[in-house]
């Protein structure tokens, strides 16, 4: 292969590049034959785009879907985030995708779970509330784990402040005095 040319400082940084990067992040697999690159980034910059750009990555877009639909676990210790909650409680908006079969002539968003015992998707609609505001109705995604500060937030970000909600749906298999609970918050 000839000489291996290392750099003299972090392609990011000044610091030495003394990290070793995989060519494809690992999140998308382990790859037989795969070799590290070396000398073109420091350990802590490898780092912090391991745990920026790379969740980005691969928790988001067709990428993050993908995952989620094949059943793709995270690296062991890491949590597999939900993607059509990841960065939720953000300004920009999770992915959304929706369905016309899970209510009759109606679309609305959905969340994939898994697999049914026949290999099936398995989806159900999300957490959502339904907001009426001077413009129409809008639909605001709830996703669990939320406090009521991050509804509020959202809400306030999404310009639904002062909407009155007009329906309420809670995810199975969350009942509905978990879902008003919620989004209430602590008492």
């Amino acid at each position: 292969m000839g000489d291996v040319k290392t750099l003299s400082r972090c392609i990011y940084c000044r610091r030495p590049p003394d990290g070793e990067e995989h060519w494809l992040p690992r999140s998308l697999g382990a790859f037989k034959g795969n070799s590290l690159l070396k000398g073109r980034l420091c350990k802590d910059c490898n780092v912090r785009l391991g745990r920026t750009i790379d969740q980005e990555f691969i928790r988001t877009g067709h990428t993050g879907l993908t995952r989620q639909l094949l059943g793709i676990a995270g690296r062991s210790g890491q949590p597999s985030a939900n993607v059509f909650e990841y960065r939720a409680s953000q300004l920009e908006k999770p992915i959304e995708a929706e369905s016309a079969s899970i209510i009759q002539g109606q679309l609305v968003p959905i969340q994939a779970i898994g697999r049914n015992s026949d290999g099936t998707l398995k989806v159900v609609q999300q957490r959502t509330l339904t907001i009426e505001t001077p413009t129409g109705e809008q639909l605001l995604v709830f996703p669990r784990g939320w406090t009521a500060m991050q509804l509020r937030a959202a809400a306030e970000a999404r310009g639904l402040l002062g909407g009155k909600v007009v329906q309420a749906h809670a995810a199975p298999p969350e009942s509905a005095a978990q879902f008003v609970a919620a989004s209430l918050g602590p008492k």
